[in-house]
């Protein structure tokens, strides 16, 4: 379709007739940009308008059961446009102010200036930007100490209601704008960077967190579905992490299929094994019921829900160990098993060989294992040794597990140093020998172990697997002009970085964001060769004062140096901050910032495909 295609009036929608006298004869109307696919030919644009009634009536019912409890609050709405969507949202909420914040004056006379002259009318409208690339930060300072607009009262920095959700205020957004800066070639587009300054906001209950945390729902271009979902933890990057950090984000609604093998921007990416991508489905499926969820008749989800079958997986971090005498025992028969696979099945001829992997194979503890040789495609290995050689990666992955509870069952930490010893002698004498036969072969039981990690862990690691429910699936000429939208809840997480008597909630976010920004610059090094970079010796002294980092619920590792940086999990994160201000030789913010301009490394955003 053509771009004057796109800015024509669509029949189904009254709206657009609208919007298209308006906009769609401005020479400023259109601004190319990246493509978002190929066969479709949409860019960037100046603005985007949702402008189907049903799109935001099945919205609205989906998220219901989530909405209820902002019933009668105050709802600071951002770009609202063609209020469409707000319109509707407010006739669910009943907001006692609803307060739009639209600087464009072609959106008033048809579409706000109704609203305002309501009988009776909540809605309040201000010219005052919400989000800006230069100027919008402080001009929440005027809302929210004006009583006629958003009159919010701070918290003191001591209460703890500010690291609570408050239910009472609700910030609704559209994204989907380009300002002209002076100080800038040419135009960008907002969501990124608002989003990032969104977190940080409420990281430091800043803006409109300063009285509690607040929900944000966002309507965002979907070509920032890059950056903010990756489909693993292999592509994980700086904002995506401190966004899984900060707050629990969920796709809404959507159009993209980032799970479409037929995506070329995804061709080349490895996605999860089949059931890895079920056990998700079905998590978020149970989330969903539990919280009355359900998509409307007429609309489907976005992500197809595959099949899931309990028996085709175990769960690595549950451990039947309770004695010192069971561990010991299981240490012994994997370091049997990982005889066999070292010695005797090198030595035997091939057709002994087959029949011994085959016998191993249906032997195997973690029946998962079966599908990551068809997901790595390992070159120069059978079918049936990855098998074994992942089965045993998860096994020694369990064992570290047992390790940790039996330390947090009263077991003293030392009585288990020679088994800690053993379990980590097991996982180089296995990596070594794997690396010798091909380094594919040990890559997959790396890559393996991680997935498993992200995946099984509580929350996920990755926020499109711990989303909290799924996305409806929206179309692209319910958006006008006709483009790729999304819609993301955003829920602060009432995590605080602050230290006592160390340092402040901001310090602490700004320390966050400096590690993971110099973490993901190289997100295949080892954790501890990433802190020793920032810092000398900051492993040895930072990581001991880290429980999370050896427990593999947590992201951890019984080797932290089997931790990768773009694997470093919410919880390590948070123990390093904390650690970081009570250690006495770190750097200064200064000092930092030179380390990380003087790293030879290439920047996280263009570092997108893994290695190791």
């Amino acid at each position: 379709m053509g771009i004057r295609g796109r800015y024509t009036a669509d029949v189904r929608y009254p709206l657009t007739e609208t919007l298209q006298r308006l906009f769609g004869s401005a020479k400023e109307a259109v601004l190319r940009g990246k493509q978002i696919q190929d066969t479709e030919g949409y860019g960037s644009d100046y603005r985007n308008e949702i402008v189907s009634d049903k799109l935001c009536d099945d919205t609205i019912e989906y998220l219901a059961p989530t909405l209820e409890q902002h019933k009668g609050c105050t709802l600071i709405d951002i770009h609202p446009g063609a209020c469409l969507f707000s319109s509707k949202l407010h006739d669910f909420l009943k907001p006692k102010r609803h307060l739009l914040l639209e600087p464009e004056p072609l959106y008033y006379d048809s579409f706000i200036k109704p609203l305002l002259d309501r009988p009776n009318s909540t809605y309040r409208h201000s010219t005052i930007h919400g989000v800006h690339l230069q100027h919008y930060f402080h001009n929440y300072n005027k809302l929210l100490n004006d009583p006629e607009l958003a009159p919010r009262q701070s918290l003191p920095l001591d209460d703890s209601r500010q690291r609570q959700l408050d239910p009472n205020f609700l910030v609704v957004g559209n994204l989907a704008r380009k300002y002209t800066s002076r100080a800038r070639t040419r135009s960008v587009t907002l969501a990124s960077l608002i989003l990032q300054q969104m977190l940080q906001a409420s990281l430091n209950n800043e803006i409109f967190h300063n009285g509690g945390l607040v929900r944000m729902l966002w309507w965002v271009p979907e070509g920032d579905k890059y950056t903010l979902f990756p489909i693993t933890e292999a592509y994980r990057r700086s904002l995506n992490a401190r966004l899984s950090i900060a707050t629990e984000t969920t796709e809404a609604v959507g159009m993209l299929d980032l799970y479409n093998i037929k995506n070329r921007y995804y061709a080349a990416r490895r996605p999860r094994p089949p059931f890895l991508s079920a056990m998700i489905a079905d998590r978020v499926q149970k989330r969903m019921e539990a919280a009355g969820m359900k998509p409307p008749e007429g609309r489907d989800v976005l992500y197809e829900r595959p099949e899931f079958y309990p028996s085709a997986s175990r769960s690595p971090f549950e451990s039947t160990i309770s004695t010192f005498k069971e561990l010991e025992r299981d240490i012994e028969s994997a370091q049997k098993r990982l005889l066999v696979i070292t010695k005797d099945l090198p030595s035997v001829r091939r057709t002994a060989m087959a029949k011994l992997e085959e016998s191993m194979v249906e032997s195997i503890t973690y029946p998962q294992c079966k599908e990551f040789h068809d997901n790595f495609d390992v070159r120069l290995a059978r079918r049936a040794r990855t098998i074994i050689y992942a089965d045993l990666a998860t096994g020694i992955l369990n064992l570290e597990v047992a390790l940790v509870l039996l330390e947090e069952n009263g077991f003293l930490r030392a009585s288990l140093d020679a088994s800690r010893d053993a379990v980590k002698a097991m996982w180089d004498d296995m990596m070594a020998h794997a690396h010798s036969i091909t380094k594919e072969l040990s890559q997959m039981i790396e890559l393996s172990v991680d997935m498993q990690i992200a995946c099984f862990k509580s929350p996920p690691m990755v926020a499109l697997e711990a989303r909290a429910y799924q996305p409806l699936k929206g179309e692209v000429h319910e958006i006008w002009p006709k483009n790729q939208m999304m819609l993301l809840d955003m829920v602060p997480k009432g995590v605080d970085l602050s230290v006592p008597d160390l340092a402040s909630r901001r310090e602490g976010a700004k320390i966050c964001e400096m590690l993971l920004r110099s973490f993901m610059e190289s997100p295949a090094q080892c954790l501890p060769d990433a802190l020793d970079r920032i810092a000398p010796n900051a492993a040895q002294d930072l990581l001991p004062m880290c429980p999370a980092v050896s427990d593999p619920r947590k992201g951890g590792r019984l080797d932290p140096r089997n931790i990768k940086t773009r694997s470093v999990s919410e919880e390590i994160m948070v123990e390093l901050v904390k650690a970081w201000f009570e250690w006495p030789f770190k750097p200064s913010t200064v000092e930092m910032e030179i380390a990380r301009a003087g790293s030879e490394s290439a920047s996280e955003e263009d570092t997108d495909v893994p290695t190791g």
